[in-house]
Order: C-alpha cells, then structure tokens, then sequence
C-alpha cells in the first residue's frame, strides 16, 4: 500500500515495480490515517520502501481500503518482490543449460504468522516442491532449503512467503547484536519509518545535542551514511545493486550529537553508559578533534582517553571504535595526528585504506577504472604513533569513496563523487572505514555467542580476532615510508574478516578468553611483542605481535611474560586468538590489565603460556606446530591485547 509522485516505484528486496498512476502525489501516513487503518483491521508491518508500507488484512476484498483518500495505491503482495535481487542476477549470469543439474541452498522468510501457520507453511512448502518436511530446516526465524533453480517461481506462489535469499556461508549477519553509533543523527529521525536500508533494524534514537527538543533526525548526513556502512541492507537500480553494510541484520542505537552547530561530546561516559545499558556491547565513534583547532599539532592521551580506558576495563563486553582521524594530509609526512580519544590503550583505533572502487582525490572516478589500491594507505588517514609511543592506528579498513545512504532530510554530497540514486552518496573518511570494522565485530560476537563457546565474549577477545586476521598493507600513498606491520601507518593491517572468524571444533584454530594474567620468567626460546628478532621487552604498546619464523617442530607451548604488573592489587584477565594458516599459526593474545597511566608497562615472552598447552585443543597434537616436510609450519605468529586502565 502506497500512501510519491503520481508513479510510486516501490521496492523491495531490490526489486522495483512501478505502482500505477495516481491523481496526485502521495505521502507518508499520519497518525490519524494509521488509526484508521486500524479501526478498519488494517495491520501495518512495516515501512518497506519510499511510502511504502506492508499491510495484513485478512479479508479478500480490498475496495474498503481503497476507497480510503489519503491510500493511492493498494494491492496484493507481488511475488516479483519475493526473491532477492542479488540471487536473481547471480542466476540470470549462469549458464541455463546447467540450471537442471545445480541445486542451491536458500532462507525463506515468512511473513509474520503463527507457530501454527508455521507447521502448516513448512507442510504446504515440501508439497509444492516435492521434498520432505524433515529436509527443511530452520535457520533463525527464516526456513532454509536446497532447491533447483527453476523451482524458485514454486516458493513464491506462496502467499506465506515474504522473501528468499542465497543462504549465507558464514551464517553471521549480526542476528540479535545490537551496535550504537554516536554521530549527527538518522534520516528523518523516526524510526518506524526509516531510510529502506534499515526496515525493521532501528531499535533506538536517543537525542544527546538537541535535547531539549527531542530531534535525532540528521540534516548533516554524517551519521545515516556511518549507519549505512554497519548495518544498513538495500538496493539501487542505478548504483550497483545490492548495497549492504557488513553487519545488516543487526540492530542499530543512535545517539544523535547533533546540536545545529556542531556535535555535543562533552560527556562521552554517559554516551558509553547509556548504550551499555540499552543492550549495546559495540560502540562506534567517528568524530574527533578539529585539527585546526588544535592548532595543527598531535594532541596527549588525556582525560576523554583515560575515559574510554577505565569505561573498557571495568565493563570488559564492551567494545569502543574511534577513527584515527583524516588529517595525514595536514601536516608534514613525518609527524603524526593520532591524540585524545583516539589514542586511548584499548579503544579499537580504525585508519583507512583506499577502497576497490576508483577515485581521483578521494572521489569517486569511474572512468579511471585503474586508480584504486585497496592494499594502499589513505593519503588523508591520521598517523601515529601517539604521544606515549604506542602504535596507533590498531587496524585499516577501506576509507575512500564509500556508497551509502543518504540521510532523507540532508543535501546530497557531491565532494567524494555523484550518485545517480537519491538515497545514496559517496564519502570518504576514516569516518567510513570505522563502521565497516564495527559491522564486523559484531559479526566476530555474533559467532562466538551463536556457537555456544562464549555468552559475552570480551572486547579483549573481538579485538584479537580482528587483529589476527589483519592483512599486511603494501604501501602508503603520499605518506613516508611504512614498514610491515605492526607500523604507526598501518597499524596491524587491514582487517580481513573470513580470516579473522574462528570455526568451532576445528584444531588448526582457536581462542581463550578471560585467564588472568601473572607475571613470570619465560623458559626456552623467548621472542618478544613488535620486536621482531630482537630479544628485548616492547615497554610503549598494549597490543603486541610475536611472529617467530622457523619455530622448532614438535608440541609447543605458550605462556606470557609481563615485564611489569601490579597484580597485588588487580586481577588482569586476557584473551587468546590463534590459527593455523597456510603453514602458519597467527595467535593474538588480548589482555585487560589495571595499570597507572603513567610507566607501567608489559612485555610477551614466548614459550610456556600459563600453564595452557595450545596443543591440548587438538585432536592431533603434533599436527599443528609440528609437521614434517614442506608442510611444516614457516612461522608462529602471537599478537596480544592488554587493557589499561
């Protein structure tokens, strides 16, 4: 039902049809109209596309409700809606002589029904297509099941049925996570009626900068378009299809700092508070300090980083994501940017890559299809290392040209390249790179609570994955030169999410999270966190990397050796990633340590790991470090996090 111009294209799971001509124009339903749909039985669902809205109305005929004024369109539900957009191009692309000799796995989505509905849905669905009722399976709330490609069109003769997607490899979509982002604001700021790319998803709009007048709609454009990049879920006709973010099945918390001049950051312990006791366990910021402002110079770890520090620590669950900031460009090559929040110690600090898409100063060029390197350094992205020593950033992500939507109630930005589409622009930033990894840490909880092997995974543990996973960047545009990773350029590398996911029960890979920490000489060969081969403490950086080429064959063991504790007065709790990789085994050890703010500092040793024996998680205890000919293990590679405080 359609309550836009006099032709309303609606789409929906990216599939547009034109609705048919109408008298005038038509606009989104006020409450009063919705009352009265009400009173006549009308079951508004959801807000599903441009003034678009899903409706149930069990009886058959529909003149009731059309002959409603503000209603300029109604019909039955399409089964050319049904099935993804994305899955029908991938079908169209194949080879139709192979379509009767493929099957494929797909979620059906129902539409809201009961339990009973459901039963007689699963029924009436292995009817139709000729299979048995125990060979569909539930994944979430959605079925699944394989079928031939030509029997698509059989599922979505189903009234029952809403959508049907390619079922997804990983399965982690950030079901049942929910992630805040503290930024301008949200598309109209209501969030029943949202942007399309975010049906059903926002849980929250909290107005933090204006108050007193209850507003968290975004007139600035900032915030939908970070949104978009976490979670958000659509489809343009004219802009390359499916455009998702890299969480887009989570929930979304904004807290608007919009004040109509700028963003209210006075008080960011309420702004950690407030989400961590709506149920949010993922925090993403991209703002930062105005380097003009600054003066032009790298600002200290101060009291907004000590902040983040102590929020982290005393709420262990609880992930914060900074920007680095996009000043590289603003200083000489040789100094660094990176201060404040975003050098606190155990903050997830995001730089930016250059993305896959072409750009010519940091727009988006398609007519240069040659300029774009996503394994390049962003001239623009703040460097370290901070004021203290400590390598920042932590981790890269993609940061140049970034297509996402476009806030309803702000300008279209053209800076960082034209969209043809409405409701989605280009920017570029470490503001877009941040929520790009936040949508991916929350895929990295997502795993770890679904597979039953943690119910509150520590941010320590996020951390390490992502960091684990990270990939060695190969240059930096414009900037001095970079050396491997770790680097106060490129940090860990950009992150890699399919190598930072750790599969349950498999030997080659695996993780503790929660050990305390103690202190403790190291016995055996020993190599030491961002030291490479030099054997002496790294006392500047909570996050650390052990890459020890040529490790000795046989079973091996870890432990950690700090140079400096203070476990007299606090317990200081760890978490450990580790996989085996094409020969190699990437482990990241991740630990929240009470500390001074001042000189208080730990090293990693390697060789005996508190007692734990990594082979102990393997079926095979010698087939992991120790293996013989070409497969043997060319390096053993640790990295660690300790929160301070």
């Amino acid at each position: 039902m359609a309550s836009g111009d006099q032709r309303i294209p609606i789409t929906i799971n990216g599939n547009t049809l034109i609705a048919s001509n109408t008298n005038s124009p038509a606009t989104p339903l006020s409450g009063d109209q919705k009352q009265e749909l009400d009173n006549s039985n009308v079951q508004i669902l959801e807000y599903v596309s441009e003034i678009t809205y899903l409706c149930r109305y069990e009886p058959a005929d529909l003149d009731q409700i059309k002959a409603k004024p503000f209603v300029r369109h109604i019909a039955e539900y399409d089964s050319r809606f049904k099935t993804d957009s994305s899955l029908k191009e991938m079908l169209n692309a194949s080879d139709p002589s192979q379509a009767s000799q493929s099957t494929l796995t797909v979620d059906v989505e129902l539409h809201q029904r009961s339990d009973r509905d459901l039963e007689q849905t699963k029924y009436d669905l292995a009817e139709k297509i000729g299979i048995l009722e125990s060979e569909i399976s539930m994944n979430g709330d959605n079925l699944s099941i394989v079928v031939e490609p030509q029997q698509l069109h059989l599922v979505e003769s189903m009234d029952s049925v809403k959508s049907i997607y390619e079922a997804s490899e990983t399965e982690y979509t950030g079901n049942s996570q929910v992630v805040a982002i503290a930024d301008t604001g949200f598309d109209t700021g209501t969030p029943k009626e949202p942007h399309s790319a975010f049906t059903g998803r926002v849980k929250e709009l909290l107005a933090v900068g204006r108050r007193k007048i209850d507003k968290t709609d975004d007139p600035h454009g900032h915030g939908t378009h970070v949104c978009g990049s976490v979670l958000g879920n659509g489809y343009s006709e004219t802009m390359e299809g499916s455009i998702k973010g890299t969480t887009p099945n989570a929930q979304m918390i904004m807290q608007s700092l919009w004040t109509g001049n700028g963003l209210q950051t006075n008080n960011i312990l309420e702004l950690f508070t407030t989400a961590y006791e709506r149920g949010a366990f993922i925090h993403k910021n991209s703002w930062g300090p105005d380097w003009n402002r600054t003066g032009g110079r790298q600002l200290l770890y101060d009291p907004n980083a000590s902040t983040i520090d102590k929020f982290m620590f005393e709420n262990p669950g609880f992930l914060i994501l900074f920007a680095a900031g996009s000043d590289g460009e603003k200083a000489p090559w040789e100094d660094a940017q990176i201060g404040s929040f975003a050098s606190s110690k155990n903050c997830l600090t995001v730089g930016a890559t250059e993305s896959s898409r072409p750009s010519i100063k940091n727009a988006f060029s398609p007519s240069k299809p040659e300029l774009n390197d996503a394994m390049a350094v962003a001239s623009f992205s703040s460097r370290g290392p901070t004021t203290q020593g400590r390598i920042k950033p932590d981790v890269m992500a993609p940061g140049t040209a970034i297509l996402s939507a476009r806030s309803r109630v702000a300008a279209m930005e053209r800076r960082f390249g034209t969209s043809s589409d409405r409701n989605w622009m280009f920017y570029s930033g470490t503001s877009m790179a941040t929520p790009l990894v936040a949508g991916c840490a929350a895929v990295l909880r997502q795993s770890l609570i679904d597979t039953a092997r943690s119910t509150n995974p520590s941010a320590a543990l996020i951390k390490a994955m992502l960091i684990n996973g990270a990939i060695d960047l190969q240059g930096s545009h414009g900037s001095r030169h970079m050396g491997a990773a770790p680097d106060s350029i490129q940090g860990f590398g950009r992150i890699d999410l399919a190598n930072s996911l750790i599969a349950p029960n498999v030997p080659t890979e695996g993780f503790m999270d929660g050990a305390t920490l103690k202190q403790g000489p190291a016995e055996g060969g020993r190599r030491n966190g961002n030291m490479g081969m030099r054997d002496e403490f790294n006392n500047a950086n909570n996050v650390e990397r052990v890459v020890w080429q040529n490790s000795p064959s046989g079973a091996m063991q870890i432990f950690v050796l700090c140079q400096r504790t203070i476990t007299l007065l606090f317990d200081q709790p760890y978490a450990l990633a580790w996989k085996l990789v094409s020969n190699a085994c990437q482990t990241t050890l991740c630990y929240w340590r009470k500390m001074q703010v001042f000189r208080r500092y730990h090293s990693l040793g390697l060789g005996n790991f508190m007692g734990f024996n990594i082979c102990d998680l393997r079926a095979n205890p010698t087939s992991y470090f120790a293996v013989t000919g070409p497969q043997r293990p060319s390096f053993v590679a640790f990295s660690h996090f300790v929160a301070q405080k």
